[in-house]
């Protein structure tokens, strides 16, 4: 198992591609072990057959579809009249458009990607620095996979074993919580700061750009209402959003040609491979780790370190935080805090709960160097250096490092909505 875990590590500090880092030493333990190849075919393709797993492809996919509908442009306006005029100005719009984005999109990378074009793009405009620009981007796109629909969410329920609907309802006010920290932020940020001032547009811009903005804005209306209501699985409920996505897109404001929407689906066809390999190759990673007892070696660790909950937790989160410098988020999602989760349910702490910190811990992560995924991101599209990135988000990581504090010890902030709703076991 030595060899085994080194290999692990040689191959992931040494920049391979994560699923082959996972794959290989899962390799070297069958030949070790004298087991048929045949095993780690069956584990590659069991790991792909659940159906909560269907969710992901699709969510991606409402999400570019959303990007190319122009669907991102008629949020911002809506938010830039909604907030625009409070001090801070295009900061706070920035984090109001991502929260509602985040109810469409899934993913830190898709808000980024999506929402984070059409503010980078109005921010420069408006003449505001590129610091502050990089800096507010990144953090506000962090509430992309804490509000429901969320991909992170999705891996961390079939690996753990958890009932997705459950996490999606904890994670509606954590989400708006970390979107309330960072408008303090902007806040604070503008009293120090020489920010552009936004006029007030008045009542009848806002009404306009509601409006406008009022079918895109139904979509996580009509997405979690949906689940919460039983009306449709999680897995149902992306297939859905894909369907009022395309709808908005080609029927509503027509800015989706056909042609384009061909180019879309075949962008999409390397991505969806990409991460289904990782997620086999994560599974089949953690089956090797089981039947090495790694998890009830790690139990066994964390019983002698302490049986305070409240220790275990902050020790896991601090852990999470240093891990997400380093490590690609899916690994912890499929591999780590499944193993994590026992010891940690039987000193009462509830899993949904703990999946909500997890997901906020990686998600910080993203933005951390020095392999901070997003941050070669964020420096491409704002056309700064990687330092200067990170330097950006520097300021803004104090809001969301407080936002995961209050997350983790005060559970009520996750648990509020499952148990309202029935769903906590």
């Amino acid at each position: 198992m030595t060899l085994v875990l080194i290999t692990f590590a040689v191959l992931l500090l040494g920049g391979a591609p994560i699923a082959v880092a996972m794959c290989v030493p899962a390799v070297i333990y069958l030949v070790q072990s004298n087991l048929p190849f045949t095993v780690m075919t069956q584990r590659l393709t069991q790991s792909l057959n659940a159906f909560p797993l269907l969710a992901i492809p699709l969510f991606i996919l409402a999400g570019r579809l959303l990007n190319a509908g122009g669907v991102t442009d008629r949020i911002f306006r809506f938010a830039h009249n909604l907030v625009g005029s409070v001090p801070g100005g295009l900061g706070h719009v920035n984090v109001v458009g991502s929260l509602i984005f985040a109810g469409m999109s899934g993913t830190a990378i898709a808000d980024l990607g999506g929402m984070g074009q059409v503010e980078v793009r109005a921010m420069k405009k408006a003449g505001y620095p590129m610091r502050f620009i990089a800096g507010i981007t990144a953090a506000s796109s962090i509430v992309g996979p804490v509000i429901p629909p969320s991909v992170p969410l999705i891996l961390f329920a079939i690996s753990s074993d958890t009932s997705v609907l459950a996490l999606f309802a904890g994670g509606i006010v954590p989400g708006f919580v970390i979107g309330a920290f960072l408008m303090v932020a902007v806040y604070i940020y503008s009293r120090y700061a020489d920010l552009p001032t936004m006029p007030w547009q008045g009542e009848r811009a806002l009404a306009i750009s509601f409006f406008a903005a009022l079918p895109p804005l139904f979509a996580p209306v009509l997405l979690i209402g949906g689940m919460m209501g039983g009306v449709f699985s999680p897995t149902e409920a992306a297939a859905v959003t894909v369907f009022y996505a395309l709808f908005l897109a080609v029927v509503v404001y027509r800015d989706l040609r056909p042609s384009q929407l061909l180019v879309l689906l075949l962008e999409m066809i390397p991505m969806i491979a990409n991460l289904g390999f990782i997620i086999a190759a994560s599974l089949l990673f953690a089956w090797v780790l089981v039947i090495e007892q790694v998890p009830q070696l790690i139990v066994q660790f964390l019983a002698h370190f302490s049986s305070d909950k409240w220790v275990l937790l902050t020790v896991v989160v601090l852990a999470f935080l240093v891990i997400g410098c380093f490590v690609e988020a899916t690994i912890v999602f499929l591999v780590v805090a499944p193993m994590l989760l026992p010891t940690l349910k039987a000193v009462g702490i509830n899993e949904i709960h703990f999946g909500i910190i997890t997901v906020v811990a990686m998600g910080i992560g993203l933005f951390t160097p020095p392999v901070g995924l997003a941050l070669y991101m964020l420096r491409d599209m704002c056309e700064i250096s990687f330092e200067e990135a990170v330097k950006a988000v520097a300021p803004f990581l104090i809001a969301l490092v407080a936002a995961l504090a209050l997350i983790t010890y005060v559970p009520e902030i996750v648990l509020v909505v499952p148990r309202a709703l029935g769903l906590l076991r």
